[in-house]
């Protein structure tokens, strides 16, 4: 081929043929469609309810007006549920005819039942014949049931029609959402492919040529936006609304009808958004029609012609048509690009001009690398500054670099590494030095987080029209309001420009990057002091690491010495140090086991003391027995609850209730019983009115005794004393009266009757003639009355033969001891008797009872006084005891407790003696710990090391050489000290801070300068039309307005005339066609992202740029040529691009990426991941990155997620084939998977989608389930999406679902081409957290250059993909360092004995490192490895580099920091200080970040049984040791040997089958734990928990809820006794707990297998204790050497500090087992 013309006018013709090319091959894409097919997707209104609530539109009302704010809208109902059957008909009914509302199901006519019958016994004997009930099936036929037929007819009349006719409406509704949902998804996943129009004015005619037109001839772009809270799909204007076009393209040219332009311009000016006005509608038609043919009929209706015939019909039938999208913006670009080239006004731009010229010079010759010009101020050495606000890396600046001198850059980007980022940050260093910018990409998913990454005020600056909706377009007012917001605070250039030099020099950041070089140089100064040269006490001197090396060559001999300050002094004098060590040698172990055993605070009485109470407690106890003896055994039980208070006050009360029935009983007589019977009774009215009645008797007798004093009376025998006294009465008051006497006859009566009184009584032996005497008569006769009335109360105990007086005393005396009586049993005396006997306080009226109810109580005084002295020695007894609770306790207490049990006073003497002897000696050996404590106080932990070792030979020397040691450990602290890291860790985070505040920095001032650089551009046009678009969003106000529309086309088209000034643009290829002009070198810089979608339709990208970035992947999807056949390509290229060297690569799936490549040459590869875990993009580098993997930055969260799961469908199977394959069982399995998923709180807030790996119909089949199963907001929260690879590629979910499809039952080819692996690339990628598989068939099924079968043998086993080749061997690195060491000779790769030395600790612990391993440009020492992350790990020597290698260093550790890495410094003084501390920094960090090591290789089967790690080989044979511990009985003791492949813990996956706990029934969930323990019991409870998610396929953790089904499943086990759990620390910790099935052994030895150290059963760590230390648990003084044996014997190496701690309580348990029994 002849060289290429690169003259100007050869490169012109050659750019016009590429023009030619491509608008014939956009030509040959832009097919003319002349009906609606396959692809297209028509919403007829006609199809929608218009008596529907759901269903609203102006197109379905006779009152549009009501809702013209939309087209249309539909809102989701849930699916009305259908009745229940009645169970009478249920059985008569088949279940899939219920649910099928358009066929009225029917009853059948017979069915078959079970009954039950009575029939004779086969087994009964014959001669006792017996009857049994057997079921047997039996045909029920419908007509003897009428009742059936009954209850089904109301059933359906009733219940089931209603509920058809309800259920037939909402499929219809349904059906519209659904549709419209399936248009709205199209347009999200693919946008640039398709539109949604509203279309009217259906065209149906058989054209001329025969062929049948169906189309409308009037379109108007719509959006669909989806309310996804209330279920609501709404179809509205594009926010790009400018009216109802015309669309004839679906006529041949000929047949094309003019129409007059400005008359339907007008005609749809004012149709605006009115489409469902037919008064408006109807004469755009007919002039359409009428200008087509003259047989041309319009029908008004909605209706559409069944017939189609040569006669046009136009009829309004409007309808939603998603379709493919029409690039006529773009033919339209490239013919005017085309048109400016043919007539050589095409001007051209450097990435256009080195398309064109084909590597060729300008001059002809052979081509070179393109040089910027010389005056290009670009050129001139690198960038004053990089204005990147965001965290930057080197690709970024080489990027800028490269971008100074070459037109083009060409940046690979793999999946998920920062490109969005990248471009970020270069649109902010480009748009502060006065760029103009593009940035594009075929989809608009590449650029949907694009403008979210850049700062605030950037964004203003950016015009993102990432689709037609409305958001969209608000986004781009608010970039509009910003700037007018800006420029209302514009203050002039020559401000912004004082505030940029501010900003950037005198000010911020000149002030913030001194305070980062000064933080810099102290970090500097920390590493440096690793190199100077110190001088310690003891003659210690050198750099750190000198001195690190001279202690570890003396930790030999002072090792032993504990940790101490560094600047403590010895604290002892030569006296005080001899006085130590006699007394560290006399204090042998013994004799300080003796002393440190207790003996009580408490202070024990004497011998003599001791004496005494037992004397006292033994006469208590005879007199106790001697009184029980006589004491009523009745009468103890009735008094033995009183208390010894109440029964000394009960004693007093009853002695004095004797004494007073004993006067009682001498002044009452006999009656005196009676009396105390009532009283004790509690029946003492009768006595209480006695008394009160005698007393006032008596009162009165004694008055009238004192009356008539001496005086004798004599009264006559024979007359009454009633009459007697009757008549004194009245003749005495007759005389006092001044009565008469008379004479005889004469005498008044009353003398005359009563005048034998002075006749025949005698007072004092006279006649009683006088008053006196007459009153002395009276008052004797009423002394005689009342003493007669005392004779009443009182009986025979008052006495006849009394006289008068006697009476009257005997009579006071009887009074008197009442009262006394009743006084008393109204006294609390009685009151006692009567609550402490009771019913039995009756008897007490007989004196020998009180004296029974005395002797009982004194018996039981007796007793509690013998209690009372028995109560000083119990407590004596508790004391004792007490004393002993403590293990520590001394024989003595014991002596002294047997003592005081046997009440032996000579055996508690001894005793006693014994603990006062012990006591002396404490006392004694005070005087020693205090001088332990005062070196102590100095030297914490040593006086613990005096105290253990006493008497041990080994110990004089060490203790006479205390002083050396001293300085030893005082150098080993300084050495710690001078390692701490906390000020160096203070300077890191200061360095942080101010890094962070320079980005800030950074960030206003590049928006100082674009702003600055925006307004300096800013033409008057821009500025009015910026005015112009405020005004008219004024008068759009709320949008609801008749003229809100016209409104917001003018505000549209205001906006647009803005757009060109607006420095930066994001949008996706297809928008940008229709938004520029034919201007060459329109941007400065163009980026264009996912590069590898575009095809040849974006080369005129070269164009429209002075400069491009090109961002792509070679291994990701290529353009897609739908429709497009190679070989017209073929034939266009040869046609028009005959001067092309590379013509045959302007094919339809070469990619822009591909076209730059070739054209610009080599390309800066992104490399770092930020995306998927590292497990996940495994995949991806195993496929395609082999020979530059990605590097895997993204560190798993804490909580995460397993990264692969698959899920294996058997019964999967494909129906058709090709592009519309569906494997339904599949779809389903995966429907059903994400619906639990979306529920499970592991996936809260996660986003998923799903990629079907072949064809597009399997993906639409999944997209139908989920939109059946799952609430549409739950779908838009999601981001749930189904589709192809391609539909994902620049989008990223947290969770992807990969549906394999194919399946055993047809036939399918291998997917091995270049495609299918961009394809699988693309798919693997998206996931953040995790991928699903759903896949029909095994490996076997598969070709085995099959991708399907790699990707399956991935899932299935993931850890095969790892690449373990780089990663240092232990025995190699241990070879090489057995040899002499001199500085330089290390093996390679490493930099010095150091990193070796790291290297090798790291490795014993199985740790897989890498050495040197370059990342980003730089080398970091070591990095170790593991499955789900790495750290990285840095020696710092006493070698020093200079400042400019420490920070780079310091730039590399940053940077990946930054990325998501994890640093861990280790210096040389730290780590030969102390190399388990050190290293303990780095294991820590593994344990931390989830660093494992690598499990044991295994030895072949015939080498010994053992490996070298202490493990199992797994093709031998296992042995498994039942050992009994320490309490077991010997017959516990099992040894059980069987095959074991890799150990316990083994076995367990999802296969196992166990069910979910949290719904399974509670017999289900028992019998797989029954099987866990069963197969490795003993076990913690901990490690149950483990197993058995591992083994639910429902489960990926054991959160709260799982745990609690569980634990009551254990729980319902441990009550019925088929398991047993011990509390093995007795501490209840749940490490602790170990279970087993009852009935086994309670111990069994083990290997390791998948256990780790903490899930082992403390019994079993202790009998491995048992087996190879046998009794030296005990008495090892080195905790380590125990450690070592079990990490050993299980094959471990990394003791952690939790295992560390484990250990630890497991030994202290096995020491208080093994103290106990010695």
């Amino acid at each position: 081929m002849k060289p290429t013309d690169t003259s100007e006018a050869g490169m012109m013709h050659k750019g016009a043929n590429l023009l030619a090319f491509l608008k014939a091959t956009a030509t040959i894409r832009r097919k003319r469609v002349s009906s609606y097919g396959p692809e297209d997707k028509v919403l007829w209104f006609t199809d929608i309810p218009r008596d529907r609530g759901e269903c609203r539109s102006p197109f379905l009302t006779d009152q549009p007006e009501e809702s013209t704010e939309f087209w249309l809208e539909v809102c989701k109902n849930g699916m009305p549920p259908r009745p229940p059957v009645p169970q009478l008909v249920s059985d008569w009914v088949r279940a899939d005819e219920l649910d099928n509302p358009e066929n009225e199901p029917e009853l059948r006519p017979e069915i078959t039942v079970l009954v039950e019958r009575r029939v004779p016994d086969p087994d009964a004997p014959p001669d006792a014949p017996t009857m049994i009930v057997e079921t047997v099936s039996e045909l029920s036929r419908l007509a003897d049931h009428p009742e059936v037929e009954e209850a089904w007819l109301e059933y359906l009349v009733e219940k089931w029609e209603p509920w058809a006719q309800e259920m037939r409406r909402w499929q219809e509704v349904q059906t519209v959402y659904e549709t419209l949902d399936f248009m709205r998804r199209r347009l999200e996943e693919a946008e640039e492919r398709y539109e949604l129009v509203l279309a009217i004015g259906f065209l149906q005619w058989r054209a001329p040529t025969g062929t049948d037109v169906q189309r409308h001839v009037l379109t108007a772009p719509a959006e669909l936006t989806l309310d996804a809270a209330r279920g609501i799909l709404t179809v509205v204007p594009a926010a790009s609304f400018d009216g109802f076009r015309v669309e004839l393209d679906m006529l041949e040219p000929q047949h094309r009808p003019q129409l007059n332009k400005h008359a339907i311009g007008e005609r749809l000016e004012a149709l605006d958004i009115q489409a469902w006005d037919a008064r408006l509608v109807a004469p755009l038609l007919r002039e359409i029609a009428n200008s087509l043919r003259a047989d041309a009929q319009v029908d008004e209706t909605f209706q559409r012609v069944a017939r189609i015939d040569e006669r046009p019909r136009l009829s309004f039938a409007p309808a939603l048509v998603l379709r493919q999208r029409q690039q006529s913006a773009y033919e339209e670009l490239i013919h005017k690009f085309l048109e400016a080239a043919n007539n050589g006004e095409l001007e051209s731009t450097q990435p256009w001009s080195e398309l064109l010229r084909e590597g060729e010079a300008p001059n002809g010759g052979p081509g070179f690398p393109l040089a910027a010009p010389e005056d290009d101020p670009r050129t001139v050495g690198e960038p004053a500054r990089f204005l990147f606000p965001l965290p930057t890396n080197e690709e970024q600046r080489q990027i800028v670099y490269r971008l100074q001198t070459q037109p083009c850059v060409l940046v690979k980007g793999p999946p998920g590494t920062g490109k969005s980022h990248t471009i970020a940050n270069l649109i902010c260093h480009l748009l502060a030095n006065g760029e103009r910018v593009l940035v594009t990409a075929h989809a608009p998913k590449a650029l949907a987080v694009l403008r979210g990454l850049l700062p605030d005020d950037i964004r203003d600056l950016c015009v993102t029209a990432l689709s037609s909706s409305r958001d969209d377009q608000r986004l781009l007012e608010e970039s509009v309001r910003g700037i007018i917001r800006h420029k209302n605070e514009w203050l002039g250039s020559a401000v912004a420009q004082r505030e940029i030099e501010e900003e950037e020099a005198e000010s911020v950041l000149r002030h913030l990057e001194g305070e980062l070089a000064r933080v810099t140089r102290d970090l500097h100064a920390f590493r440096e002091a690793e190199t100077h040269s110190h001088t310690l006490p003891g003659g210690y001197s050198g750099t750190a690491a000198q001195i690190a090396r001279a202690l570890y060559e003396q930790e030999e001999d002072f090792g032993w010495f504990p940790e101490m300050p560094a600047d403590a002094s010895f604290p002892l004098d030569p006296a005080e140090s001899s006085f130590l060590a006699e007394a560290h040698a006399r204090f042998t172990a013994d004799a300080r086991a003796e002393l440190e055993l207790e003996i009580g605070p408490a202070e024990f009485p004497g011998p003599d003391d001791f004496k005494a109470l037992i004397e006292r407690l033994m006469a208590a106890e005879e007199s106790a027995q001697r009184a029980s003896r006589r004491a009523d055994a009745a009468k103890l039980e009735v008094l033995e609850q009183t208390s010894r208070e109440q029964l000394n006050d009960l004693r007093s009360a009853l002695r004095a209730l004797t004494d007073l029935a004993l006067k009682a009983s001498r002044v009452l007589g006999d009656f005196s019983v009676t009396i105390f019977e009532d009283l004790l009774a509690s029946a003492d009215a009768r006595w209480s009115r006695l008394a009160a009645d005698s007393e006032a008797l008596v009162t009165d007798a004694i008055r009238l005794r004192e009356a008539i004093r001496a005086a004798r009376v004599e009264l006559p025998e024979d007359i009454a004393e009633e009459r007697l006294r009757t008549d004194v009465d009245r003749r005495l008051a007759h005389f006092e009266n001044g009565g008469r006497k008379g004479f005889l006859v004469f005498a008044p009566r009353v003398v005359r009757e009563t005048q034998y009184i002075v006749e025949r009584c005698r007072v004092d032996g006279q006649n009683p003639t006088q008053i006196e005497q007459l009153l002395c008569l009276r008052d004797y006769l009423e002394l005689r009355g009342k003493i007669r009335a005392l004779r009443d109360l009182w009986g025979a105990s008052l006495p006849e033969a009394l006289s008068p007086g006697q009476a009257v005393s005997r009579a006071e005396e009887l009074t008197a001891e009442m009262k006394a009586l009743l006084s008393f049993f109204q006294s609390k005396e009685a009151a006692l008797i009567v609550a402490c006997l009771g019913p039995k306080c009756t008897t007490l009226a007989h004196t020998t009872e009180q004296d029974d109810w005395l002797r009982a109580i004194d018996a039981l005084l007796a007793s509690q006084e013998a209690r009372d002295a028995q109560n000083q020695l119990y407590q004596l007894l508790a004391m004792l005891r007490s004393s002993q609770n403590s293990s520590k306790a001394h024989p003595c207490l014991r002596a002294l407790e047997e003592a005081a049990r046997a009440r032996d006073v000579v055996a508690w003497h001894m005793a006693w003696q014994e603990r006062e002897r012990l006591r002396e000696d404490k006392q004694r050996l005070d005087r020693y710990e205090r001088l332990l404590k005062k070196l102590d106080a100095l030297c914490p932990g040593i006086a613990e090391f005096m105290r253990t070792t006493g008497g041990d030979p080994k110990w004089p020397e060490r203790v006479r050489n205390l002083q050396q040691a001293w300085y030893w450990a005082a150098a080993h602290a300084w050495l710690r000290r001078f390692s701490d890291a906390s000020a160096c860790e203070a300077c890191e985070r200061e360095y942080h801070r101010l890094q962070q505040k320079i980005e800030k920095a950074t960030e206003k001032l590049v928006s100082l300068r674009a702003w600055r650089a925006f307004f300096e551009r800013l033409d008057h046009k821009t500025d009015q039309s910026l005015i112009a678009w405020t005004k008219a969003m004024d008068r759009i106000g709320k949008g609801t307005g008749k003229h809100a529309y016209r409104h917001r086309r003018t505000a549209r088209r205001y906006l647009m005339e803005c757009v060109p000034s607006i420095p930066a643009w994001v949008m996706p290829i297809h928008k940008l066609w229709e938004s520029v002009d034919a201007i060459p070198g329109l941007f400065g810089t163009v980026i264009v992202d996912e590069a590898s979608q575009a095809g040849v339709d974006a080369l005129p990208l070269f164009l429209i740029a002075k400069r491009i970035i090109v961002v792509g992947d070679d291994k990701q999807n290529s353009p897609e040529a739908v429709g497009v056949l190679e070989d017209d390509i073929a034939r266009l290229a040869w046609e028009h691009l005959g001067q092309f060297r590379f013509r045959d690569e302007f094919r339809p799936d070469t990619s822009l990426f591909d076209h730059a490549e070739r054209t610009f040459g080599s390309h800066i590869t992104l490399r770092e991941h930020f995306r998927c875990v590292p497990e996940i993009i495994r995949f991806s580098n195993d496929l395609c990155y082999r020979d530059a993997p990605l590097i895997p930055l993204r560190q798993a969260p804490p909580k995460r997620l397993p990264p692969l799961r698959s899920v294996f469908i058997p019964e999967g199977a494909c129906e058709v084939t090709g592009q519309r394959i569906q494997n339904r069982a599949e779809a389903e399995t995966l429907v059903e998977t994400i619906v639990k998923l979306v529920d499970d709180d592991t996936y809260e807030e996660k986003t998923m989608g799903v990629i079907a790996l072949q064809g597009h119909a399997q993906a639409q089949l999944i997209e139908r389930l989920l939109a059946q199963r799952l609430d549409p907001k739950v779908i838009a929260d999601r981001r749930l999406r189904c589709g192809e690879p391609a539909t994902f590629q620049g989008d990223q979910r947290d969770v992807i679902f990969l549906s394999l499809v194919i399946a055993p039952n047809v036939n399918y080819r291998a997917l091995t081409s270049l495609q299918d692996q961009r394809r699988f690339n693309v798919a693997m990628s998206r996931a953040r957290d995790q991928v699903w598989l759903f896949y029909s068939v095994k490996q076997h099924d598969i070709a085995p250059n099959d991708l399907r079968r790699r990707l399956i043998s991935f899932f299935e086993s993931p850890q095969n993909a790892a690449v373990d080749a780089l990663f240092e061997d232990l025995d190699r690195l241990e070879r090489e360092a057995r040899g002499l060491r001199q500085l330089g000779n290390q093996p390679e790769p490493y930099e010095s004995w150091f990193e070796v030395d790291v290297a090798l600790e790291l490795l014993r612990q199985r740790f897989r490192i890498r050495p040197q391993v370059e990342v980003a440009g730089y080398r970091i020492d070591l990095v170790v490895e593991g499955i789900n992350t790495r750290l990285a790990v840095e020696c710092d020597g006493d070698a020093w580099h200079g400042p400019e290698q420490y920070e780079r260093d310091m730039a590399r550790q940053r940077q990946l920091e930054r990325a998501g890495w994890t640093f861990v410094r280790v210096r040389e003084s730290d780590f030969y200080t102390d190399r388990q501390r050190a290293i303990m920094a780095v294991l820590e960090a593994c344990e931390e970040l989830g660093i494992r090591p690598d499990e044991p290789q295994r030895e072949p089967a015939g080498d010994s049984a053992t490996n070298r790690s202490g493990r199992s080989s797994a093709k031998e044979e296992t042995e498994e040791t039942s050992v009994a511990s320490e309490d077991l009985e010997e017959n516990a003791i099992e040894t059980d040997v069987s095959s074991l492949s890799v150990g316990p813990f083994t076995g367990y996956s999802e296969a196992s089958g166990f069910p979910d706990p949290r719904e399974a029934s509670p017999a289900n969930i028992r019998d797989a734990l029954r099987k866990i323990i069963k197969q490795d019991g003993p076990l913690t409870r901990a490690s149950v928990y483990r197993l058995y998610v591992e083994g639910c396929p429902a489960l990926q953790r054991a959160g709260k809820s799982v745990r609690q089904a569980l634990d009551r499943a254990l729980g319902a086990m441990l009550r019925a006794g088929e398991i047993v759990q011990e509390d093995e620390l007795r501490d209840g910790s749940p490490e602790g707990k170990a279970l087993r099935l009852s009935g086994t052994p309670r111990v069994k030895v083990r290997p390791a297998g998948r256990r780790d150290l903490l899930e082992i059963p403390p019994s079993e760590l202790l009998a491995v204790l048992r087996l190879r230390h046998k009794a030296e648990i005990l008495a090892s003084e080195d905790n380590d050497a125990l450690f070592r044996t079990v990490l050993k014997h299980y094959g471990f190496t990394q003791l952690t500090t939790s295992r560390k701690k484990y250990l630890s309580r497991v030994i202290q348990r096995a020491s208080s087992v093994e103290g106990g029994k010695s």
